[in-house]
């Protein structure tokens, strides 16, 4: 891919991180208290080396829950790289993060404040737009460049899709998708 191709293909990706638009933005929102459960589920992953080296699966573990005024989602993800094919690294990330409701309708911070980007922080929030809860962040990086995270959680007949992107200033470094199904209340 020519740079300037990544340019603008980093640059598409990036307006559709950024302004959320998807079909179920489309529809009535969901009351936070519709995601609340605990969700099992798998994903794959795939990454700027996935032409070479393939996907990756990975576990996928998501309670969300009611705390306050808000919410705790908590998640984990196991993923299985590297290594022996019959017997490969394993690698647990786990994060769970307080949400509360903001002035402004619809969107959430973290209990915990968000820290500056430029020091080295995160700036983080959560929406639910139509069937769909978002958590986004926002790191500057050491050189100055950007790092753009955005997981969706979206509810359907089935159970729930988990669409995750990060990008960078250089295009996606990451892309996960999965299915979860319900687990309990």
């Amino acid at each position: 891919m020519t740079g300037m191709k990544r340019a603008l293909f980093g640059a598409i990706i990036a307006a559709s991180v950024l302004l959320g638009t998807t079909l179920s933005s489309l529809a009535a929102d969901l009351p936070i208290k519709a995601f609340f459960c605990t969700w099992s589920g798998s994903g794959l992953a795939r990454n700027e080396e996935s032409d070479y080296f393939g996907l990756t699966i990975r576990d996928l573990d998501v309670t969300l829950q009611a705390a306050g005024q808000g919410f705790t989602l908590s998640w984990t993800t196991v993923m299985r790289e590297g290594g022996d094919p019959k017997n490969p690294n394993v690698k647990r990330k786990s994060e769970s993060l307080n949400f509360q409701p903001t002035e402004r309708p619809g969107i959430f911070a973290p209990k915990e404040a968000s820290r500056d980007p430029i020091a080295g922080g995160r700036t983080m929030w959560a929406r639910v737009k139509g069937q769909t809860l978002t958590v986004s962040t926002i790191a500057v990086l050491d050189d100055g460049g950007f790092e753009l995270q955005r997981y969706d959680r979206t509810l359907t007949d089935l159970g729930m899709e988990l669409d995750f992107i990060s990008m960078h200033d250089h295009g996606v470094a990451r892309h996960v998708t999965g299915r979860l199904t319900k687990q309990a209340n």
